[in-house]
């Protein structure tokens, strides 16, 4: 009775808003969102909710009370910096908070266990016009189908089942081991189980929401649909009995009804084979135990074609394949699919990480060959992921041949004026000229991966397709999802997908039936490993995106589309000027994607934390919907959160503050003048807002301010910026803040305040001659790899006067502008300087060098990139820098925070920042 006291009714809130309780104002905002955003009509909800009022209720048992609980818990908690994410209001969630209606929430996720939407809808339907007809002839197969009240409920009904999927089942809540609804470890079945079809079903279940006293199924098979239904909604006995053992034997309520399933057979164990059953589609009987008399109720079938066809919905475990082969290869086959992708991803991850050249995304240039210049602070590819995939430590069996992962194709020569117009198409594709498009891409990585080659040789024996037939064994690949090569080419690209997904720390993988698995944008990553080799057959480079394998991972893992389909992000548009330094300051960085009741956030986007280039290809999961704190309240923050289910969010670009730089020049010291550190004490404040740009794409864009100056910045080219041209700077002389500045360079210095004004402008830059040729080592990372072009300061001496190394430093035409920050106390204010550095030369110096050597190093260094700049960025900062998250402006006044900060009392240690410390209060 309390509960029911204290749960809303969905039913009366339809029928008049409840303006007394906030309570129901709430939950008629939640179900108005969701009816607008489902493009349904309020008045065929209303009809659906009366049909199902209380037609069934779920027991007490501990499982179902933890399950609810999961599902109803709405508490908003926090991600990264600064977004937080909270359980969506879909009706999948509100009819849970009905006593009366929250039977539909439990059938619907029970059933999801072995079933997709389409029968789930069947069976809903079904059930609610049985119980309609309660007491009269049950309606037929045929009636049901073509009943008014079907077409009426059906398009509301799928809306509810797949709001069930989006928020619940996809979103984890019943893919844990405690709070999932499973058959227990007494009652084992096989994986797909053994099932009723979906009339048979929703006839047995209306009839057992009134049942006898005794009612028995007999079966050559335990029934799991039925039975896991019967675990959570049945308040009477339940006993199995298994080839005449009794397994299970459980009061589930109050009730004095018994139900017992008589089962001939146990089911086997997926290693010992595939449950036998008859050569026919086997039966069930339906039995009333009158005063002793069996009396059959009536006779279904299961294991039919329907339910065969029908696939679990609920999450599945990292690298499960879908894929299904004959009895007679398929060993054979699945060892030669698993160990070929543990091959080419054992191979990808050991790719080394080369210079990074001129971007604005996070790209990081790769080498396909071994270099023989190589050392312990060279990156690979396995150092940016998150962690090492599953997939390189699996047993996964031998090949049985001699393989090659890589090798580029044989040059073709290239056709003279004569033949050009005779030119094939074999010719087009080896010189770069294929098309990307989905059905191109397994015939490009054949040419490239001779171990795919390999494969597809010995699937190809084992295949009785009409392309593989006719032609014997000397037929071509072709894009047919029938032909064993197809699908053993598309498993190997589902388990590559999955070691990226494992690698960037998904614990698990949304649904993915053989229909649709395989690519996953697979194969887009091994394109981009070998674009620069299919451009140039001389260049054997290529590029590691973090779009893409963002891509591939939140396709595994959330169950989205493709990034490329929700979002430009990726491209650059061709209508406005595409030069590098304009691109860099238009392009946008996808830190969040959220699909249902699951999202994925970059770590790297709280620039208050030490970042760093080694494992930046990861995400942090948030359970919920992502969103904004706009406000703080007694229960908890008040978010903003998009109002579409699948949500892309991108950074901003950084604000241009040119015309303000060239117009207020900051004092400039020239060359042999001294200049000295000071440590920094401006005061930084940040806040972010959430823009909605498209249907799916939001902008979240942060503003950091300060007493004379308030930018927006994009937080991504922080972690941009420390893969390329960030060069650490240490020296054995004593720590001097004092230096001149040498000859043929000026000098300026900056605290935090002016920095944040005026650095970022690139009107300095000069494009380079073709006659230039590229030789600047780059840096992935701060104190990762150091560049070798840079003069070492040991080189010059330790004893060597300041006037000695001045006039050591070659004269060049124009002047060096060293931009010097003053010594800086925040991770957060050293990432923001980063962020404005762009594509020039960083000198990053923690208190490992004297201001001199900082001073020589970055006038020393000749810049050989595409465009050429004279400015040299020195930064400054502490040995360990706190973690502070800066609050808003309006924020600090109202709260008097102000003189804390000066006084440095928010600083705390990184990683050791409290729930408080992360809330961002807008300024409006």
């Amino acid at each position: 009775m309390e509960v029911a006291a204290r749960s809303i009714d969905l039913l009366a809130l339809l029928t008049r808003v409840a303006h007394e309780t906030d309570a129901g104002a709430f939950v008629m905002k939640e179900i108005g969102r969701w009816l607008g955003k489902e493009g349904l009509d309020e008045n065929e909800l209303q009809f659906f909710l009366e049909s199902t009022k209380a037609m069934i209720r779920p027991n007490d048992q501990t499982e179902i009370t933890t399950f609810f609980d999961a599902v109803n818990n709405r508490k908003a908690k926090k991600t990264v910096v600064p977004l937080w994410a909270q359980p969506s209001g879909a009706l999948g969630r509100l009819v849970s908070k009905d006593p009366q209606q929250r039977w539909i929430t439990s059938t619907i996720s029970c059933l999801f266990r072995y079933h997709d939407e389409r029968f789930i809808k069947f069976v809903l339907c079904g059930l609610i016009l049985q119980h309609s007809h309660k007491g009269e002839a049950p309606l037929s197969e045929y009636q049901l189908g073509w009943h008014p009240d079907t077409l009426r409920l059906g398009e509301v009904v799928n809306k509810v089942v797949h709001s069930n999927w989006l928020h619940i089942a996809n979103a984890g809540l019943i893919g844990s081991e405690s709070e999932c609804p499973r058959l227990p470890e007494e009652l084992f079945s096989c994986e797909k189980g053994h099932n009723i079809e979906s009339y048979k079903l929703s006839l047995v279940m209306s009839r057992l929401t009134d049942p006898p006293a005794q009612v028995i199924f007999q079966s050559e098979h335990l029934l799991t649909n039925l039975v896991l239904w019967i675990l959570w909604h049945f308040h009477g006995r339940l006993r199995v009995v298994i080839s005449g053992r009794v397994v299970y034997d459980k009061v589930l309520g109050s009730q004095g009804s018994i139900i017992e399933c008589r089962v001939s057979k146990f089911c086997v164990k997926q290693d010992e084979g595939d449950c036998t059953s008859s050569k026919t589609t086997p039966t069930f009987d339906m039995l009333d135990n009158i005063s002793g008399n069996m009396k059959l109720i009536f006779r279904g079938k299961y294991d039919s074609q329907q339910t065969l066809m029908s696939e679990s919905r609920v999450r599945e475990k990292l690298y499960h394949s879908p894929f299904q082969y004959p009895k007679s290869s398929r060993n054979s086959i699945s060892i030669q699919t698993q160990r070929t992708a543990q091959e080419i991803l054992r191979w990808f991850v050991n790719l080394k990480v080369s210079e990074k050249a001129f971007g604005s995304r996070l790209d990081f240039h790769i080498s396909l060959f071994p270099s023989s210049k190589s050392s312990a602070l060279d990156l690979r590819v396995g150092d940016l992921l998150g962690r090492t995939p599953g997939l390189l430590n699996m047993q996964c069996g031998e090949l049985g041949r001699a393989f090659v992962v890589f090798s580029p194709p044989r040059e073709t020569t290239p056709p003279i004026v004569e033949n050009f117009m005779s030119m094939d198409s074999d010719y087009m594709a080896s010189s770069g000229g294929a098309s990307d498009t989905f059905e191109d891409r397994p015939e490009i990585l054949l040419k490239y991966f001779p171990i795919l080659e390999g494969l597809i040789q010995h699937v190809r024996s084992s295949c009785k397709c009409f392309h593989c037939y006719k032609d014997g064994p000397y037929s071509s690949f072709q894009f047919d999802e029938n032909c064993l090569q197809y699908k053993a080419f598309m498993e190997v690209m589902l388990y590559l997908g999955h070691g990226i997904a494992d690698s960037f720390g998904a614990p698990d993988a949304s649904h993915c039936g053989e229909a649709i698995a395989g690519d996953s944008g697979a194969t887009a990553i091994l394109l981009d490993a070998i674009e620069g080799v299919r451009m140039n057959s001389q260049a054997f480079d290529g590029v590691v995106r973090w779009n893409t394998l963002l891509s591939t991972s939140t396709q595994i893992f959330l169950g989205c589309p493709p990034l490329d389909k929700l979002t430009d992000a990726t491209y650059n548009d061709a209508s406005v000027d595409t030069s590098p330094h304009f691109m860099q300051h238009l392009s946008s960085s996808v830190i969040a994607v959220q699909h249902g009741g699951l999202a994925v956030v970059a770590p790297w986007l709280d620039i208050s934390q030490h970042l760093s280039c080694r494992g930046c290809f990861q995400f942090t999961i948030a359970e919920g919907q992502l969103g904004l704190p706009i406000d703080k309240t007694s229960n908890g923050p008040v978010l903003q959160q998009p109002a579409q289910d699948t949500v892309v969010i991108e950074t901003q670009y950084t604000e241009d503050v040119g015309d303000y730089a060239s117009r207020n020049k900051v004092p400039q010291h020239a060359s042999a003048g001294a200049i000295e550190l000071l440590e920094d004490r401006s005061e930084c404040f940040c806040d972010y807002v959430l823009l909605s740009v498209d249907e799916t794409r939001y902008k979240l864009l942060m503003r950091v301010s300060s007493k004379s100056h308030s930018r927006m910045v994009d937080p991504s080219m922080a972690m941009l910026k420390l893969a390329s041209k960030v060069f650490p700077v240490a020296c054995g002389h004593t720590k001097s803040l004092v230096a001149v500045v040498p000859e043929q360079a000026t000098a300026e210095m900056y605290e935090f305040d002016e920095l944040l004004g005026r650095w970022g402008d690139t009107t300095t830059k000069e494009t380079v001659s073709s006659n230039n040729s590229p030789g600047a080592s780059e840096s992935p990372s701060e104190g990762e790899n150091a560049s070798q072009n840079i003069a070492s300061p040991a080189a010059i001496g330790p004893n060597a006067s300041v006037a000695t190394r001045a006039t050591e430093i070659e004269s060049a035409p124009n002047p060096h502008q060293l931009r010097i920050s003053h010594i800086l106390n925040s991770s957060f204010k050293y990432n923001t300087a980063l962020a404005l550095t762009h594509d020039d030369p960083v000198f990053v110096n923690r208190g490992d060098a004297c201001l001199q050597c900082c001073l020589n190093q970055g006038a020393d260094y000749e810049d050989t990139g595409f465009e050429q700049s004279n400015a040299r960025w020195i930064i400054n900062k502490v040995k360990s820098p706190g973690r502070q998250v800066p609050r808003t402006r309006h924020h600090l006044k109202s709260t008097g925070l102000r003189e804390a900060v000066k006084a440095g009392k928010k600083s705390i240690p990184e990683g050791n920042a409290g729930p408080q410390d992360d809330i961002m209060v807008l300024d409006e």
